[in-house]
Protein backbone atom coordinates (compact mmCIF):
# COMPACT_ATOMS: atom_id res chain seq x y z
CA UNK A 1 0.00 0.00 0.00
CA UNK A 2 1.35 3.43 -0.95
CA UNK A 3 2.15 6.01 1.71
CA UNK A 4 -0.37 8.69 2.63
CA UNK A 5 -0.39 12.34 3.66
CA UNK A 6 -2.07 13.23 6.95
CA UNK A 7 -2.50 16.89 7.91
CA UNK A 8 -3.28 17.56 11.58
CA UNK A 9 -1.87 21.10 11.68
CA UNK A 10 -3.43 23.84 13.83
CA UNK A 11 -5.83 21.62 15.78
CA UNK A 12 -4.70 22.53 19.31
CA UNK A 13 -3.53 18.94 19.81
CA UNK A 14 -1.69 18.07 23.02
CA UNK A 15 -0.81 14.55 21.86
CA UNK A 16 0.21 12.69 18.73
CA UNK A 17 -3.01 11.80 16.90
CA UNK A 18 -3.86 8.14 16.33
CA UNK A 19 -6.49 8.52 13.61
CA UNK A 20 -3.99 8.74 10.75
CA UNK A 21 -3.39 5.52 8.80
CA UNK A 22 -0.43 3.46 9.89
CA UNK A 23 1.09 3.74 6.44
CA UNK A 24 1.16 7.55 6.64
CA UNK A 25 4.34 8.80 5.01
CA UNK A 26 3.82 12.55 5.52
CA UNK A 27 2.58 13.80 8.88
CA UNK A 28 1.88 17.50 9.43
CA UNK A 29 1.54 18.51 13.07
CA UNK A 30 2.67 22.16 12.95
CA UNK A 31 1.05 24.74 15.21
CA UNK A 32 -0.19 22.43 17.97
CA UNK A 33 0.66 22.23 21.68
CA UNK A 34 2.53 18.94 22.08
CA UNK A 35 4.88 20.17 24.82
CA UNK A 36 6.71 16.85 25.35
CA UNK A 37 7.88 14.13 22.99
CA UNK A 38 8.03 11.07 25.22
CA UNK A 39 9.52 7.61 24.76
CA UNK A 40 9.05 6.20 21.26
CA UNK A 41 6.39 8.81 20.53
CA UNK A 42 5.94 7.86 16.89
CA UNK A 43 5.65 4.08 17.25
CA UNK A 44 2.41 4.04 15.25
CA UNK A 45 3.93 5.85 12.24
CA UNK A 46 7.00 3.83 11.34
CA UNK A 47 6.70 4.61 7.62
CA UNK A 48 7.09 8.36 7.94
CA UNK A 49 9.38 10.02 5.41
CA UNK A 50 8.30 13.59 6.29
CA UNK A 51 7.41 15.03 9.72
CA UNK A 52 6.54 18.64 10.54
CA UNK A 53 6.46 19.45 14.26
CA UNK A 54 7.22 23.15 14.01
CA UNK A 55 5.47 25.64 16.32
CA UNK A 56 4.36 22.88 18.69
CA UNK A 57 5.62 24.40 21.95
CA UNK A 58 7.97 21.44 22.44
CA UNK A 59 10.11 21.87 25.55
CA UNK A 60 11.48 18.35 25.98
CA UNK A 61 12.42 15.41 23.75
CA UNK A 62 13.08 11.96 25.19
CA UNK A 63 16.23 10.29 23.92
CA UNK A 64 14.12 7.53 22.32
CA UNK A 65 11.34 9.79 20.94
CA UNK A 66 12.32 9.18 17.31
CA UNK A 67 12.92 5.44 17.65
CA UNK A 68 11.38 3.43 14.80
CA UNK A 69 11.48 6.42 12.39
CA UNK A 70 14.09 4.66 10.28
CA UNK A 71 12.57 5.93 7.01
CA UNK A 72 12.30 9.61 7.96
CA UNK A 73 14.08 11.80 5.40
CA UNK A 74 12.74 15.29 6.18
CA UNK A 75 12.19 16.75 9.67
CA UNK A 76 10.85 20.27 10.30
CA UNK A 77 11.44 21.43 13.87
CA UNK A 78 11.24 25.22 13.71
CA UNK A 79 10.12 27.70 16.35
CA UNK A 80 9.95 25.45 19.41
CA UNK A 81 11.10 26.57 22.90
CA UNK A 82 13.37 23.54 23.46
CA UNK A 83 16.62 24.89 24.92
CA UNK A 84 19.01 21.97 24.61
CA UNK A 85 19.34 18.56 23.01
CA UNK A 86 20.15 15.35 24.84
CA UNK A 87 22.80 13.06 23.37
CA UNK A 88 21.90 11.03 20.30
CA UNK A 89 18.29 12.23 19.98
CA UNK A 90 18.67 12.19 16.20
CA UNK A 91 20.61 8.92 16.11
CA UNK A 92 17.60 6.72 15.18
CA UNK A 93 16.98 8.88 12.08
CA UNK A 94 19.47 7.05 9.92
CA UNK A 95 17.82 8.22 6.67
CA UNK A 96 17.44 11.88 7.70
CA UNK A 97 18.65 14.14 4.88
CA UNK A 98 16.71 17.42 5.27
CA UNK A 99 16.47 19.26 8.60
CA UNK A 100 14.77 22.58 9.40
CA UNK A 101 15.77 23.82 12.84
CA UNK A 102 16.96 26.80 14.86
CA UNK A 103 20.70 27.37 14.56
CA UNK A 104 20.85 28.25 18.26
CA UNK A 105 19.25 24.92 19.15
CA UNK A 106 21.37 22.96 16.70
CA UNK A 107 24.51 24.41 18.25
CA UNK A 108 23.57 22.70 21.56
CA UNK A 109 23.77 19.22 20.04
CA UNK A 110 26.39 17.36 22.12
CA UNK A 111 29.77 17.13 20.43
CA UNK A 112 30.08 13.43 21.16
CA UNK A 113 26.92 12.88 19.08
CA UNK A 114 27.85 14.95 16.03
CA UNK A 115 28.04 11.79 13.93
CA UNK A 116 24.21 11.80 14.06
CA UNK A 117 24.12 14.73 11.60
CA UNK A 118 26.84 13.62 9.19
CA UNK A 119 24.32 12.34 6.62
CA UNK A 120 22.27 15.56 6.38
CA UNK A 121 22.40 17.08 2.87
CA UNK A 122 20.09 20.11 3.31
CA UNK A 123 19.68 22.39 6.32
CA UNK A 124 17.31 25.33 6.88
CA UNK A 125 17.77 27.60 9.90
CA UNK A 126 15.34 30.36 10.84
CA UNK A 127 18.00 32.21 12.79
CA UNK A 128 21.72 32.79 12.66
CA UNK A 129 24.65 32.85 15.07
CA UNK A 130 24.48 35.47 17.79
CA UNK A 131 28.28 35.86 17.81
CA UNK A 132 28.67 36.18 14.05
CA UNK A 133 30.13 32.72 13.40
CA UNK A 134 28.34 29.48 12.70
CA UNK A 135 28.53 26.56 15.12
CA UNK A 136 31.36 24.07 14.83
CA UNK A 137 28.80 21.32 14.32
CA UNK A 138 28.89 22.22 10.61
CA UNK A 139 32.37 20.74 10.41
CA UNK A 140 30.76 17.34 11.06
CA UNK A 141 28.27 17.68 8.20
CA UNK A 142 30.30 15.84 5.60
CA UNK A 143 27.43 15.65 3.12
CA UNK A 144 25.83 19.09 3.48
CA UNK A 145 25.32 20.70 0.05
CA UNK A 146 22.39 23.09 0.69
CA UNK A 147 22.09 25.67 3.45
CA UNK A 148 19.42 28.34 3.88
CA UNK A 149 19.58 30.75 6.79
CA UNK A 150 17.76 33.82 8.06
CA UNK A 151 20.96 35.54 9.15
CA UNK A 152 20.49 37.72 12.22
CA UNK A 153 23.62 39.89 12.16
CA UNK A 154 24.12 42.89 9.84
CA UNK A 155 27.68 41.85 8.95
CA UNK A 156 29.01 38.66 7.40
CA UNK A 157 32.52 38.52 8.80
CA UNK A 158 35.60 36.89 7.36
CA UNK A 159 35.28 34.26 10.10
CA UNK A 160 31.51 33.68 9.81
CA UNK A 161 31.75 30.52 7.68
CA UNK A 162 34.96 29.16 9.16
CA UNK A 163 33.29 25.95 10.37
CA UNK A 164 32.27 25.20 6.75
CA UNK A 165 35.87 24.64 5.69
CA UNK A 166 35.38 20.86 5.42
CA UNK A 167 31.75 21.05 4.33
CA UNK A 168 30.96 20.32 0.65
CA UNK A 169 28.39 23.14 0.52
CA UNK A 170 27.20 23.91 -3.01
CA UNK A 171 24.18 26.20 -2.51
CA UNK A 172 23.88 29.01 0.05
CA UNK A 173 20.72 31.10 0.52
CA UNK A 174 21.03 34.05 2.91
CA UNK A 175 18.04 36.05 4.12
CA UNK A 176 18.12 38.77 6.75
CA UNK A 177 19.10 42.44 7.03
CA UNK A 178 22.70 42.64 5.90
CA UNK A 179 24.67 45.86 5.59
CA UNK A 180 28.23 44.63 5.02
CA UNK A 181 29.88 41.51 3.59
CA UNK A 182 33.57 41.46 4.48
CA UNK A 183 35.87 40.84 1.56
CA UNK A 184 36.96 37.26 2.46
CA UNK A 185 33.70 36.15 4.05
CA UNK A 186 33.04 33.40 1.50
CA UNK A 187 36.61 32.09 1.32
CA UNK A 188 35.90 28.90 3.36
CA UNK A 189 33.15 27.86 0.90
CA UNK A 190 35.50 26.19 -1.53
CA UNK A 191 32.87 24.16 -3.41
CA UNK A 192 30.04 26.70 -3.48
CA UNK A 193 28.33 26.92 -6.89
CA UNK A 194 25.11 28.84 -6.07
CA UNK A 195 25.00 32.00 -3.96
CA UNK A 196 21.58 33.56 -3.40
CA UNK A 197 21.36 36.78 -1.37
CA UNK A 198 18.04 38.53 -2.10
CA UNK A 199 16.02 41.29 -0.44
CA UNK A 200 18.82 42.85 1.62
CA UNK A 201 17.63 46.42 1.43
CA UNK A 202 20.64 47.99 3.13
CA UNK A 203 23.53 46.49 1.19
CA UNK A 204 25.81 48.62 -0.96
CA UNK A 205 27.18 47.55 -4.31
CA UNK A 206 30.65 48.61 -3.16
CA UNK A 207 30.35 46.51 0.02
CA UNK A 208 29.04 43.40 -1.71
CA UNK A 209 30.57 42.76 -5.12
CA UNK A 210 34.21 42.80 -3.91
CA UNK A 211 33.40 39.81 -1.66
CA UNK A 212 32.86 37.78 -4.82
CA UNK A 213 36.58 37.85 -5.58
CA UNK A 214 37.00 34.47 -3.85
CA UNK A 215 34.97 32.87 -6.67
CA UNK A 216 37.30 34.18 -9.38
CA UNK A 217 37.84 31.62 -12.19
CA UNK A 218 35.33 29.27 -10.57
CA UNK A 219 32.40 27.65 -12.36
CA UNK A 220 29.14 28.59 -10.63
CA UNK A 221 25.54 27.71 -11.42
CA UNK A 222 23.87 30.79 -9.96
CA UNK A 223 24.52 34.23 -8.54
CA UNK A 224 21.36 35.97 -7.35
CA UNK A 225 21.71 39.49 -5.92
CA UNK A 226 18.13 40.65 -6.49
CA UNK A 227 16.51 43.54 -4.61
CA UNK A 228 19.52 44.56 -2.54
CA UNK A 229 20.94 47.93 -3.51
CA UNK A 230 18.13 50.49 -3.64
CA UNK A 231 18.57 52.47 -0.45
CA UNK A 232 22.13 53.81 -0.53
CA UNK A 233 22.19 55.71 -3.80
CA UNK A 234 24.70 53.46 -5.57
CA UNK A 235 22.90 53.01 -8.87
CA UNK A 236 25.84 52.69 -11.26
CA UNK A 237 27.89 49.51 -11.66
CA UNK A 238 31.35 50.47 -12.90
CA UNK A 239 33.45 48.17 -15.05
CA UNK A 240 35.76 47.57 -12.09
CA UNK A 241 32.88 46.54 -9.83
CA UNK A 242 31.26 44.40 -12.49
CA UNK A 243 34.58 42.60 -12.99
CA UNK A 244 33.99 40.77 -9.70
CA UNK A 245 31.07 39.12 -11.49
CA UNK A 246 32.70 38.90 -14.90
CA UNK A 247 35.66 36.95 -13.52
CA UNK A 248 33.31 34.12 -12.49
CA UNK A 249 32.14 31.50 -14.97
CA UNK A 250 28.51 31.86 -13.84
CA UNK A 251 25.53 30.35 -15.69
CA UNK A 252 22.64 32.30 -14.11
CA UNK A 253 22.97 35.93 -13.02
CA UNK A 254 20.16 37.94 -11.43
CA UNK A 255 20.47 41.67 -10.69
CA UNK A 256 16.77 42.51 -10.80
CA UNK A 257 14.90 44.97 -8.57
CA UNK A 258 18.05 46.91 -7.68
CA UNK A 259 17.20 50.34 -9.05
CA UNK A 260 20.26 50.15 -11.32
CA UNK A 261 20.45 53.11 -13.67
CA UNK A 262 23.57 52.22 -15.57
CA UNK A 263 26.03 49.40 -16.07
CA UNK A 264 29.31 50.72 -17.44
CA UNK A 265 29.53 50.35 -21.22
CA UNK A 266 32.69 48.25 -20.94
CA UNK A 267 31.43 45.99 -18.19
CA UNK A 268 29.83 43.30 -20.36
CA UNK A 269 32.51 43.50 -23.02
CA UNK A 270 35.32 43.00 -20.51
CA UNK A 271 33.73 39.99 -18.82
CA UNK A 272 36.30 37.22 -18.71
CA UNK A 273 33.66 34.50 -18.92
CA UNK A 274 31.01 35.94 -21.23
CA UNK A 275 30.59 32.52 -22.84
CA UNK A 276 29.45 30.95 -19.54
CA UNK A 277 26.33 33.08 -19.05
CA UNK A 278 23.09 31.28 -19.94
CA UNK A 279 20.50 33.33 -18.02
CA UNK A 280 20.48 37.08 -17.29
CA UNK A 281 17.82 38.83 -15.23
CA UNK A 282 17.83 42.64 -15.19
CA UNK A 283 14.11 43.16 -14.58
CA UNK A 284 12.67 46.06 -12.53
CA UNK A 285 15.69 48.34 -12.91
CA UNK A 286 15.69 52.03 -13.86
CA UNK A 287 18.15 52.24 -16.75
CA UNK A 288 18.56 55.79 -18.02
CA UNK A 289 19.52 57.21 -21.40
CA UNK A 290 23.19 56.28 -20.86
CA UNK A 291 22.11 52.67 -21.31
CA UNK A 292 21.09 53.09 -24.96
CA UNK A 293 22.72 49.89 -26.12
CA UNK A 294 21.60 47.55 -23.33
CA UNK A 295 19.96 45.21 -25.85
CA UNK A 296 23.03 45.19 -28.08
CA UNK A 297 25.28 44.20 -25.18
CA UNK A 298 23.50 40.86 -25.04
CA UNK A 299 25.29 39.77 -28.21
CA UNK A 300 28.48 39.39 -26.20
CA UNK A 301 26.90 36.33 -24.58
CA UNK A 302 27.26 33.66 -27.23
CA UNK A 303 25.58 30.96 -25.13
CA UNK A 304 22.81 33.02 -23.51
CA UNK A 305 19.44 31.23 -23.42
CA UNK A 306 17.23 33.40 -21.21
CA UNK A 307 17.01 37.19 -20.81
CA UNK A 308 14.54 39.08 -18.61
CA UNK A 309 14.34 42.85 -19.09
CA UNK A 310 10.71 43.18 -18.05
CA UNK A 311 9.60 46.37 -16.33
CA UNK A 312 12.86 48.18 -16.86
CA UNK A 313 12.53 51.95 -17.16
CA UNK A 314 10.96 52.87 -20.46
CA UNK A 315 13.71 55.45 -20.93
CA UNK A 316 16.08 52.67 -21.95
CA UNK A 317 13.85 51.50 -24.78
CA UNK A 318 12.99 55.04 -25.86
CA UNK A 319 16.64 55.80 -26.42
CA UNK A 320 17.87 52.74 -28.31
CA UNK A 321 19.85 54.08 -31.25
CA UNK A 322 17.69 53.93 -34.34
CA UNK A 323 18.94 52.71 -37.68
CA UNK A 324 17.86 53.48 -41.20
CA UNK A 325 16.37 50.82 -43.45
CA UNK A 326 19.61 49.59 -44.98
CA UNK A 327 21.17 49.18 -41.52
CA UNK A 328 24.46 50.78 -42.56
CA UNK A 329 24.24 54.04 -40.65
CA UNK A 330 23.42 54.53 -37.01
CA UNK A 331 21.33 57.59 -36.30
CA UNK A 332 21.53 59.57 -33.11
CA UNK A 333 18.15 59.55 -31.31
CA UNK A 334 18.73 63.09 -30.06
CA UNK A 335 18.53 64.61 -33.54
CA UNK A 336 15.45 62.70 -34.73
CA UNK A 337 12.26 64.61 -34.29
CA UNK A 338 9.80 64.10 -37.12
CA UNK A 339 11.40 61.38 -39.24
CA UNK A 340 9.96 57.89 -38.92
CA UNK A 341 12.80 55.48 -38.32
CA UNK A 342 13.58 51.78 -38.50
CA UNK A 343 14.91 49.93 -35.48
CA UNK A 344 17.19 46.98 -36.05
CA UNK A 345 17.79 44.87 -32.93
CA UNK A 346 20.13 41.89 -33.14
CA UNK A 347 19.75 39.18 -30.52
CA UNK A 348 22.10 36.27 -29.75
CA UNK A 349 21.37 33.22 -31.88
CA UNK A 350 21.46 31.02 -28.76
CA UNK A 351 18.59 32.93 -27.09
CA UNK A 352 15.52 30.79 -26.27
CA UNK A 353 13.42 33.07 -24.02
CA UNK A 354 13.07 36.85 -23.93
CA UNK A 355 10.83 38.64 -21.43
CA UNK A 356 10.26 42.23 -22.51
CA UNK A 357 6.89 42.65 -20.83
CA UNK A 358 5.59 45.80 -19.13
CA UNK A 359 7.87 48.16 -21.02
CA UNK A 360 6.00 51.37 -21.78
CA UNK A 361 7.45 53.49 -24.58
CA UNK A 362 6.61 57.11 -25.34
CA UNK A 363 7.26 59.65 -28.09
CA UNK A 364 8.67 57.14 -30.57
CA UNK A 365 8.32 57.78 -34.31
CA UNK A 366 8.83 54.20 -35.41
CA UNK A 367 8.44 52.83 -38.92
CA UNK A 368 9.49 49.25 -38.09
CA UNK A 369 11.26 47.09 -35.53
CA UNK A 370 13.23 44.19 -37.00
CA UNK A 371 14.71 41.47 -34.81
CA UNK A 372 17.78 39.83 -36.29
CA UNK A 373 19.97 36.87 -35.37
CA UNK A 374 17.09 34.81 -34.02
CA UNK A 375 17.47 31.08 -34.67
CA UNK A 376 16.55 29.31 -31.44
CA UNK A 377 14.11 31.77 -29.80
CA UNK A 378 11.14 29.77 -28.47
CA UNK A 379 9.24 32.24 -26.27
CA UNK A 380 9.05 36.03 -26.39
CA UNK A 381 6.81 37.95 -24.00
CA UNK A 382 5.51 41.42 -24.89
CA UNK A 383 2.67 41.37 -22.32
CA UNK A 384 1.43 44.89 -21.53
CA UNK A 385 4.26 46.36 -23.59
CA UNK A 386 3.29 49.42 -25.59
CA UNK A 387 4.55 52.35 -27.60
CA UNK A 388 2.29 55.36 -28.12
CA UNK A 389 2.74 55.39 -31.88
CA UNK A 390 0.82 52.43 -33.34
CA UNK A 391 1.83 52.77 -36.98
CA UNK A 392 4.78 50.39 -37.20
CA UNK A 393 5.50 46.76 -37.99
CA UNK A 394 7.49 44.16 -36.08
CA UNK A 395 9.55 41.77 -38.19
CA UNK A 396 11.83 38.80 -37.67
CA UNK A 397 9.79 36.59 -35.32
CA UNK A 398 8.95 33.92 -37.87
CA UNK A 399 10.59 31.08 -35.91
CA UNK A 400 9.25 31.92 -32.46
CA UNK A 401 7.25 29.07 -30.89
CA UNK A 402 5.18 31.13 -28.43
CA UNK A 403 4.58 34.86 -28.73
CA UNK A 404 2.78 36.29 -25.69
CA UNK A 405 1.22 39.62 -26.61
CA UNK A 406 -1.56 39.84 -24.06
CA UNK A 407 -2.63 43.51 -23.84
CA UNK A 408 0.03 44.57 -26.33
CA UNK A 409 -1.23 48.05 -27.23
CA UNK A 410 0.10 48.83 -30.68
CA UNK A 411 1.99 47.63 -33.70
CA UNK A 412 1.75 45.09 -36.49
CA UNK A 413 3.28 41.62 -36.25
CA UNK A 414 4.25 40.57 -39.75
CA UNK A 415 4.50 37.07 -41.19
CA UNK A 416 3.81 34.94 -38.11
CA UNK A 417 3.40 31.29 -39.24
CA UNK A 418 0.24 29.79 -37.78
CA UNK A 419 1.85 26.41 -37.23
CA UNK A 420 4.29 27.53 -34.56
CA UNK A 421 2.84 30.61 -32.85
CA UNK A 422 0.10 31.23 -30.33
CA UNK A 423 -1.47 34.33 -28.83
CA UNK A 424 -2.30 34.56 -25.12
CA UNK A 425 -4.91 36.92 -23.69
CA UNK A 426 -6.25 39.96 -25.50
CA UNK A 427 -4.62 42.51 -27.73
CA UNK A 428 -5.80 46.12 -27.65
CA UNK A 429 -5.54 48.12 -30.88
CA UNK A 430 -2.87 45.80 -32.27
CA UNK A 431 -2.99 44.87 -35.97
CA UNK A 432 -2.25 41.37 -37.23
CA UNK A 433 -2.01 39.71 -40.58
CA UNK A 434 -4.89 37.34 -39.95
CA UNK A 435 -3.92 34.87 -42.62
CA UNK A 436 -0.80 34.11 -40.58
CA UNK A 437 -2.42 34.18 -37.16
CA UNK A 438 -4.10 30.99 -35.89
CA UNK A 439 -7.79 30.93 -35.05
CA UNK A 440 -8.56 30.54 -31.38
Amino acid sequence: MNGMRCDCSSRNLTFIPTECPRNTSELYLANNDLDLLGKETFTRYTQLSFLDISDCNITSIDQSAFNNLTQLKNLKFLNNPLKKFQSNVLAPLTELRVLSISHILLSTYPRESWSDVCRITALVCDDGPSNGTFSEIFSAMKNLNYFEVDYQSVVIHNFTFQSFKRTPLKQLNINGHLRVIEIDAFAPLELLSSLIIPNQNFLKLSKTLPALHVFQNRQMNELDLSNNFKNYGEYVISADLFAYIGNICVKRLSLGWNGIRRIDANAFQKMKYKHCLESLNLNHNDFDYHQDFIVLYFNFFINIKRIDISEISSRSIENIREQNTNGTRTLDHRVIFNTRSDWSIRLPSSLEFLNASFIIGRNNLINSITFKGITGLKIIDFTYTSFDDCNYTINGLQNVLILNVSHFKCGVFKSIPSTICRQFGTVDNAKFFTKYWPKR
